[in-house]
């Protein structure tokens, strides 16, 4: 797996926080762009081109890719102290801080914040049936289908939206498809038990798995919700200042207890 091309978005004033933005499946760095423009002076950023990155090396899913993750947050030229994986990138996590049984993975990285974005999470195993299953390749060219049509900088014909989400999915391939439906079925088994830090998890109120995210922060340790109105899988597109605040709001109680 090659290392990830990174972005800054450096603060406008002197940075209290260090955020690692990590993009979903067949998007790219750019997903962020809307919403950085929203934070504060005190927020310095950096996107990461990760390998499961639209128009990417589809060989990167031949890989395990949950135990890449430290190697690909080590090209940072800042360790973050805030984590936030949106959709994907949001399982990769999940499922690499279970796996780490008996350590503390995010303490190694100076992690102390972890926004997960749209996450795909089940309770049960029999949560996934066989219409759920058959089912989530038509959903996935869906969100894929949305997602560049909130990209783009003109209105889409909806055919042609179709016909480029087509090709994403086909860029993506089978292994890198199979990846993510190893991580979503693995979900049941999640040690959510084992992420210590704190947690806020953003939804929109559209997106199919709006129900799976108020799971998941029910399920974590120490974590908050923030349901967003309006928008689907996507939040950070579709109310980027909603979702700006939603982060710097979470950040700002966390530093309350902290200081207390």
């Amino acid at each position: 797996m090659t290392a990830p091309t990174v972005r800054h978005h450096p603060a406008a004033g002197i940075p209290r926080h260090r955020v690692a933005l990590l993009h979903g499946l067949g998007n790219s760095a750019s997903v962020w762009n809307s919403c950085v423009d929203h934070w504060g002076p005190d927020v310095e950023a950096w996107s990461l081109e990760l390998p499961w990155r639209s128009g990417g090396d589809p060989s990167w899913g031949h890989t395990d890719v949950p135990h890449q993750l430290p190697r690909l947050l080590a090209d940072l030229p800042e360790a973050p102290d805030v984590l936030v994986a949106h959709s994907f990138a949001a399982s990769v996590v999940l499922e690499h801080l279970s796996r780490a049984a008996g350590t503390d993975p995010l303490a190694e990285w100076g992690v102390r914040h972890l926004v997960l974005v749209s996450p795909f999470y089940r309770r049960e195993p029999g949560e996934f049936d066989w219409d759920v299953v058959s089912g989530l390749s038509e959903k996935f060219l869906t969100v894929v289908g949305d997602g560049i049509r909130l990209h783009s900088a003109r209105r889409l014909d909806p055919e042609m939206a179709l016909d480029l989400a087509r090709r994403v999915c086909e860029r993506v391939g089978p292994y890198g498809w199979l990846r993510f439906g190893e991580l979503y079925l693995n979900s049941p088994w999640l040690r959510t038990d084992q992420v210590s830090v704190p947690c806020l998890v953003v939804a929109g109120e559209n997106d199919a798995t709006a129900r799976e995210a108020t799971d998941l922060a029910a399920d974590l340790p120490r974590a908050g919700l923030a349901m967003l109105a309006g928008c689907g899988h996507f939040p950070m597109l579709e109310r980027p200042a909603e979702f700006a605040e939603a982060v710097a709001s979470f950040l700002t109680e966390q530093r309350s207890f902290a200081d207390a």
